[in-house]
């Protein structure tokens, strides 16, 4: 036999002499049968050899091929098809792994496609779908650190980050992430949420308008186009737990979204329910000014009732409120712990008492502070106390306000300590140009505690109608100007 197939050649053999011998060649399967050759060929081919010599053929026996279809891609149940329906192929071992090809796809085949033997079988490996992969807990890492740990590991990115606000988290590290710690298939990205801590950058205000937050308490400051408005972060700060900083860009930030009486902040002047400190970048006062729209009809902050907030305003100007049966023509506190320091308070007026400030309840402390150009139609041009406890010192100065009592200040139930301090240049058209004090019955009756107004390195002079009225506590290096209203006690 010859050839690369195989098969069986029946008739081969000895024989007598002139006798006739019948020969066949069958071809195994996979191969063919191509024919006789060598120098009996015709006769083998025949099929009749006289054997009056010794004779020989050769039978050549090939192999037969099929086509192996690229079926690649294709599902498994497609791809077996494909396969059972070319004669000759077989399916053979299958095997599965994962990809990033969708579960049940034919990720390789063996042999590829060409021609192979008849009978030939073929492999196939099938994609088990996705990988999986682990992604670690990484709430309370830094955001670098939580970064590189995803990113690090082969099929998972971070494509999302967010800050918020969060008075317990330190700023930078993560507050969440979603996924969660868990498999999750290769590919996946990772959102996470960073805390920018308890400061409130506010957006610079000759690009934010005057707007509400669009989810107050969320932690994200801002009002829709990723601004975040002096508005906007004193509502987060009034929602959220602990003490929030907010820090202002030098620029004026007007108030314009009118609508008085609402306690929210959302609209009117800027209520403060929470503890936050509100100061300048820079600490000048000069640098940043807010200032009550003429059409708001408002005034700037407000502490309302039933709340007791701690209230920091630092470095800012406040000017412009306008109040009207009420009182308060700047700011308001009602019960709050207020302290404001290094700051302007100036232009507001209220038909009221306290033209620049109210201050009804709780404590109050104005250090380095100029209340200045104040009108109240009632008490208080510069500062109405009316209850709790004042501290006014460092160089606080009240000058040019003008009230119907109480110029610079005027004075109820509140304890009042001034300490270099100038009370000076304000107008009173009833009485006590600088300093009003109501009388009490604690001032006239010995053994009844009354409120007091303590004065100690402090100027009073060049007010009118007068510097001062009522009982006053002189503590010392005072310069009081006109005392013919006033009575000064001994500490």
């Amino acid at each position: 036999t010859a050839g690369n197939g195989t098969g069986a050649v029946t008739g081969a053999g000895s024989y007598d002499f002139d006798a006739t011998a019948t020969v066949s060649a069958t071809a195994a399967t996979g191969s063919r049968f191509d024919g006789w050759s060598g120098p009996h060929a015709a006769e083998c081919t025949a099929d009749a050899v006289r054997m009056n010599a010794d004779k020989s053929c050769t039978a050549t026996f090939n192999i037969t091929t099929v086509t192996v279809p690229n079926v690649v891609g294709q599902t498994q149940a497609a791809a077996t098809t494909t396969l059972n329906g070319v004669v000759g192929l077989i399916v053979g071992a299958i095997t599965q792994e994962t990809s990033l090809s969708p579960a049940g796809t034919v990720l390789r085949q063996n042999p590829t496609p060409g021609q192979v033997p008849t009978g030939s079988t073929v492999a196939l490996v099938i994609s088990s779908g996705v990988p999986l992969v682990t992604i670690p807990n990484i709430v309370g890492q830094s955001q670098a650190a939580a970064t590189a740990a995803i990113n690090g590991l082969n099929g998972l990115s971070v494509n999302a980050l967010t800050q918020v606000i969060s008075p317990t988290v330190a700023s930078g590290n993560v507050i969440s992430q979603d996924p969660g710690p868990g498999p999750v298939p290769f590919g996946s990205t990772v959102a996470l949420v960073v805390s920018s801590g308890n400061e409130i950058t506010v957006t610079d205000p000759a690009i934010a308008p005057d707007a509400s937050d669009i989810t107050p308490g969320d932690g994200i400051c801002d009002i829709g186009t990723n601004v975040c408005t002096l508005r906007a972060a004193i509502q987060e700060a009034n929602a959220l737990a602990g003490e929030q900083t907010i820090t202002l860009p030098p620029g004026t930030y007007p108030l314009t979204l009118a609508g008085a009486n609402e306690e929210a902040a959302a609209t009117g002047d800027l209520d403060i329910t929470g503890d936050v400190v509100i100061e300048s970048s820079t600490g000048n006062a000069a640098d940043v000014i807010i200032i009550a729209d003429k059409d708001l009809l408002d005034r700037v902050f407000d502490i309302p009732p039933g709340n007791s907030p701690r209230v920091t305003l630092r470095g800012l100007t406040i000017q412009g409120g306008v109040i009207s049966g009420s009182t308060g023509g700047g700011l308001r506190n009602a019960q709050g712990s207020m302290t404001i320091e290094d700051s302007i308070v100036m232009n507001n007026q209220s038909n009221g008492s306290g033209g620049g400030i109210s201050h009804l309840g709780g404590t109050l402390t104005l250090r380095n502070t100029m209340v200045m150009d104040n009108i109240s139609e009632g008490l208080g041009g510069g500062l109405q106390a009316q209850e709790g406890t004042v501290t006014i010192e460092a160089n606080t100065q009240f000058t040019r306000n003008t009230a119907n009592f109480g110029g610079g200040l005027s004075t109820g139930g509140a304890d009042v300590t001034l300490t270099d301090t100038t009370v000076e240049n304000n107008t009173a058209t009833g009485g006590g140009g600088g300093i009003y004090k109501f009388l009490s019955l604690g001032d006239l009756l010995p053994g009844m505690d009354a409120p007091e107004v303590r004065l100690s390195n402090t100027t009073v002079s060049n007010n009118t109608i007068n510097d001062c009225e009522g009982y006053l506590v002189n503590a010392g290096n005072n310069t009081i100007g006109t005392t013919t209203r006033c009575t000064l006690l001994t500490p």
